[in-house]
């Protein structure tokens, strides 16, 4: 569960003079056995833990994240959070930048946050005043946060657009990015973003190479495979859950899409997690 979500806007403090805007400041705290869920998006985010443990969770891998860590997100980088415990977190969301990460869309590392707490908090202070609305403290701020990070950015954002489609069907992969437990359909999506079903599904298909629906399984898929690396779920909960009605389907599309079962899978994973421990331990030997 959620224990706390505080969100303040503050992209009204940046003008189109800005060399980038920070659009907001969200104070987070996850409670016990909070499920992850991975999403993305266009902003980029810098997520600071303040208090706590908690697993971060990006495509495919997962790490430790204590007080004192810090994550870099680039735009539609897929990213959330699981914890047992309780875990705090700051969230900052920034647009028209992106942080240069050699290699990867997502970094995790530890920094002295001392500083940095203090700053958050008093942009924060000044963001909920309208008052400084016409200063600069808020934006010079968030460029001192920046610097301390030592985060580099750029505001070259072509490979995030890059592929991308219209305003609409990022906006409908945005929404089954988050919402893909829900029950959705090309009918649904069409009434909820306003538009036929055929506009909608040649204009997906054609951004995104693949059909609405398919978007769709895929993103459940991806889901389905990381509680199977993780956890001791049984598979028919984790099929059902994920919307696949019939057991013969899902083990049918598992089995196209992976090229071997869900038990196969789940056992080569644990394998796999099995040499990598035992590597690290003769390493610390």
């Amino acid at each position: 569960m959620i224990d706390l979500y505080d969100k303040i806007n503050t992209s009204s403090f940046f003008d189109d003079s800005s060399d980038f805007v920070m659009d907001y400041i969200v104070t987070n705290t996850i409670g016990e056995d909070f499920p992850m869920m991975l999403q993305n998006h266009l902003n980029c985010e810098i997520c600071i833990c303040f208090d706590g443990e908690a697993i971060a969770g990006t495509d495919g891998n997962k790490t430790i994240i204590k007080k004192g860590s810090l994550m870099l997100v680039n735009p539609y980088a897929n990213h959330g959070f699981s914890s047992s415990t309780k875990a705090s977190f700051y969230i900052i969301g920034f647009s028209n930048i992106q942080f240069d990460i050699p290699g990867a869309d997502v970094l995790i590392k530890t920094v002295d946050i001392t500083l940095m707490m203090d700053i958050i908090e008093q942009m924060k202070k000044f963001a909920s005043d309208p008052k400084y609305k016409s200063t600069n403290i808020v934006c010079n701020l968030a460029k001192v946060l920046l610097e301390i990070a030592h985060v580099e950015t750029s505001t070259n954002r072509s490979k995030y657009i890059a592929g991308r489609g219209s305003f609409l069907t990022n906006k409908v992969a945005d929404y089954i990015d988050k919402n893909f437990k829900a029950d959705i359909s090309l009918e649904s999506l069409s009434k909820m973003f306003n538009c036929s079903k055929s506009t909608l599904a040649h204009s997906f298909k054609n951004d995104y190479g693949v059909s609405v629906m398919n978007y769709l399984k895929n993103r459940r898929l991806k889901e389905i495979l990381f509680w199977l690396e993780i956890s001791d779920r049984s598979i028919s909960d984790l099929a059902m859950d994920h919307k696949f009605d019939t057991m013969p389907y899902f083990y049918k599309y598992f089995e196209r899409k992976m090229g071997m079962t869900p038990k196969e899978y789940r056992q080569m994973k644990r394998l796999e997690n099995k040499e990598k421990r035992s590597n690290s331990a003769n390493e610390i030997n």
